[in-house]
């Protein structure tokens, strides 16, 4: 550090502020000077300006013209003004002193002076209200109240020449600084400053003023909710972005070529390792490849969806795209075929995000496998919000924006004129999919792009997601059928129950097949695994694997990588729930079953002679077990359409296309229903009058308000790290080390997520260790963990 600086550090006195550049935004460290307001300012009004511009196409067409070049001024004002609240002495003092302190936050104080100038005497009435906003609330939403801290505090200033100088200086930067007399615009500050002396004043009078003037204008019809939701979320997602690339050094996401080009020669890479010959495009993949507006793609599994997203994506590639699932195993799949396609010897890409809610210990793990020495912290942070050129992740973190939750602000902005995918977009209960809806509204109405996927496209699907969309037309791709339709499996619907059925698995298990047998619970799926334990020899129990939600982080993992890597294998016996029918790429030859809606069978299908490449082989779909059908008490109406469906195709051999006529047909009857219709819309209100009671820009707390959850109809889970864990992967340590804490993302790995109720049954042996509750609980690697409680004195094997 410059000793000038030390020792000023360790003088200061309110008698330094001689000029501008004594008054700081940042104290000074062992690595770095300090940083001036002045100077800090200008670094974020020049990211604030090439974030404008790179933006500027969809924001032409989001405001007009004319209402771009006030948005841009507006951008402008935030970003050289957000800071002037750092002016006063008691933040100087701290900054100084390089110390934090209880002391007046900034943004309470910086839109004061903006809000009182005539900068913006000529603004339209939302502008000129939500610039004042966006600087209020750029670091602290709009619904925790950055004026709490006003209470009690004197609030002092330096000399007023020199907040008019560090004013003057900063309005170089607007057209508007040759109209400004020097001297006018000191008693002007020297006037406003003295009225914000008193903090307690300064809450009362202008945090009301401030929000109550919103409430009115809203109420009487003076401001339009949708235009100043608009205005304050791409607004505030470009100040805090360019705030944090200032103080970072950082920059715009950094572009990889995703051309159309790129993305065949990654598909013929990826064809040649899988022993396939590539040859052309598919037909639906050239009509995506065209496509300028809103797509939508039906097409089988293994035809290429994925990469027809890409190609769609390919005709405006300089914007930014969100690919999102309703799975992270997904999002994890596709996140990794991206950046062999783009990226392909780094391993992990500063271009390509995954953003779901175990995304940073994924990263990480790739980080630790391929040694790349990047900032995972930081590249993680700049990631968030969609923030990355290609974000894979699940559809959960863009709806967090549909309820004002998250960093839903530069979620906004960053998806502002963009392309998202939606794929699987068959398979949402109705309420997420109300959510879905919702945020096609938004975001197709400030410009940016949709194409929906799945193997299965209801007609009443289609319909919604063409009501959804604000601006342009939807052009749809139905892929052409097979003049040779594929035949993979002979269908069996059995009266048996699975139970019943396992002398049959052991029979094709010691007849050299690979047989799947799915439930619907971990507990039937862990009964079934000890009853075929039980009924064969110890040495062949090495070839049966149980597979289910209930397993650490890191045997759950270390499962799926065996499972894949030696798929090939002959004679073994998998037994698992739900967690089967997406990202895990097996191919068995015959399945075991128990009832489920449609698409969930045909998913589980999937897992049988794969390719087709072999004779057609077996499927038996039995009845539920106790308590089978609880998973689906939302769809049990669907469970039954599905089996009498399936009932008529008994002893037959159904090709792919017979398979989504079924859940087109069975989806389709569910859909149309006034029930269904009912609930998406009951979900679409409670947003409306959420939003309404938040001002339309006041934050949702998705974890302490209850009144709306993305997917209310899944179970609550929380993660919790098993004793036995603590105990032999971190040997009972109640913190970990100033050393260890580099590691301590790995803690991740020896979580399980459990139901919430289950804590009422479990000893919580510690409260947090690093985040995570330590339980007492039964845990065993190859059984998971269950509710019952472990003894004191009993022995649990990891």
């Amino acid at each position: 550090m410059d000793t000038r600086l030390r020792i000023q550090m360790l003088t200061w006195s309110e008698s330094n502020i001689k000029n501008i550049d004594d008054l700081w935004a940042k104290s000074a460290t062992e690595n770095a000077n300090a940083e001036t307001i002045l100077s800090h300012s200008k670094k974020v009004f020049e990211k604030a300006v090439a974030r404008v511009k790179y933006k500027e196409k969809v924001l032409r067409s989001v405001f007009g013209d004319d209402g771009f070049e006030e948005f841009y001024e507006m951008v402008k004002v935030c970003a050289l003004f957000h800071d002037f609240g750092k002016c006063t002495i008691g933040f100087q003092e701290l900054v100084h002193a390089n110390r934090r302190g209880n002391n007046v936050h900034h943004a309470a104080i910086s839109w004061i002076p903006v809000y009182c100038s005539t900068l913006m005497s000529k603004w339209e009435l939302e502008r000129a209200l939500t610039t004042p906003l966006i600087i209020a609330h750029h670091h602290r939403g709009f619904s925790t109240n950055p004026f709490e801290d006003l209470n009690g505090k004197r609030i002092e200033f330096p000399d007023k020449k020199i907040l008019a100088g560090l004013s003057f200086e900063l309005l170089k930067e607007l057209s508007c600084q040759k109209e400004i007399d020097k001297k006018a615009l000191a008693e002007r500050i020297s006037k406003i400053t003295n009225k914000l002396k008193d903090g307690e004043q300064v809450r009362k009078k202008w945090k009301e003023k401030l929000h109550n003037t919103i409430r009115e204008f809203i109420r009487n019809g003076k401001l339009e909710p949708k235009k100043i939701r608009t205005l304050y979320s791409i607004g505030l997602g470009i100040l805090q972005a360019s705030d944090w690339e200032a103080s970072r050094g950082d920059s715009l996401c950094q572009l990889v070529d995703c051309g159309s080009e790129q993305i065949i020669n990654g598909m013929k890479a990826r064809a040649e390792i899988q022993g396939r010959h590539f040859d052309r495009l598919y037909w639906h993949q050239e009509k995506a490849q065209s496509c300028d507006g809103h797509l939508l793609i039906r097409a089988p599994t293994g035809r290429g969806k994925f990469e027809s997203a890409l190609l769609w994506h390919s005709r405006q590639k300089e914007v930014q795209m969100a690919y999102l699932l309703p799975a992270m195993v997904l999002s994890n799949k596709l996140y990794d075929r991206a950046v062999n396609y783009f990226e392909p010897k780094n391993g992990i890409s500063s271009s390509i995000a995954l953003l779901h809610s175990t995304a940073k210990y994924r990263i990480h793990t790739l980080d630790e496998e391929c040694h790349s020495n990047t900032d995972i912290r930081a590249l993680i942070s700049r990631h968030r919000a969609f923030g990355a050129q290609l974000t894979f992740g699940t559809v959960d973190q863009a709806l967090l924006s549909v309820l004002n939750a998250g960093y839903w602000e530069q979620t906004m902005m960053n998806l502002a004129g963009s392309d998202v995918v939606l794929d699987e977009i068959h398979c949402y209960h109705p309420t997420t999919l109300g959510l879905i809806l919702k945020f096609i509204e938004d975001l197709s109405s400030i410009g940016t792009r949709f194409c929906f996927m799945s193997a299965t496209m209801p007609k009443p699907l289609i319909t919604f997601l063409e009501e959804s969309l604000q601006k342009g037309k939807l052009e749809k791709v139905f892929c052409k059928r097979d003049d040779e339709p594929k035949k993979r499996i002979k269908i069996h619907m059995e009266e048996k129950t699975l139970v019943e059925c396992v002398p049959q698995i052991i029979d094709d298990f010691r007849g050299n097949k690979k047989v799947l047998v799915v439930t619907n619970t971990v507990k039937n799926a862990r009964d079934i695994y000890e009853e075929v334990c039980k009924e064969i020899k110890i040495e062949e129990r090495n070839n049966v694997c149980l597979l289910h939600s209930l397993f650490t982080v890191n045997d759950r993992e270390e499962k799926e990588k065996e499972l894949e890597t030696k798929c090939e294998e002959k004679g073994k016996i998998l037994i698992s729930t739900q967690v089967i029918e997406v990202g895990i790429d097996i191919d068995y030859n015959v399945l075991y079953t128990e009832e489920a809606p449609p698409d969930a069978l045909i998913q589980r299908f999937g897992r049988i002679n794969r390719h087709g490449k072999r004779d057609v082989e077996d499927v038996h779909i039995v009845p539920l077990s106790p308590g089978g059908n609880r998973i689906y008490l939302d769809a049990r109406e669907m469970v039954e359409i599905a089996k009498d469906m399936f009932l008529d195709l008994d002893g037959s051999v159904p090709s792919e296309e017979d398979f989504i006529e079924i859940v087109e047909k069975a989806c389709g009857e569910i859909m149309e229903k006034k029930e269904y219709h009912d609930r998406i819309e009951e979900w679409k209100s409670k947003v409306d009058e959420i939003r309404k009671e938040k001002l339309y820009i006041g934050e949702y707390d998705i974890c302490r308000e209850s009144d709306l959850q993305i997917r209310p109809s899944e179970q609550p889970r929380i993660a919790v790290i098993p004793e036995i864990e603590w105990k032999c992967k971190w040997n009972y340590v109640s913190q970990l080390s100033q050393a260890q804490k580099k590691d301590s993302w790995k803690i991740f790995g020896s979580t399980i997520k459990i139901p919430v109720y289950w804590l009422k049954k479990l000893r919580v042996i510690k409260d947090d260790f690093e985040g995570y509750p330590v339980v007492r609980m039964e845990y065993r690697k190859e059984l998971g963990a269950t509710e019952k409680e472990v003894k004191e004195e009993e022995d649990n094997i990891i």
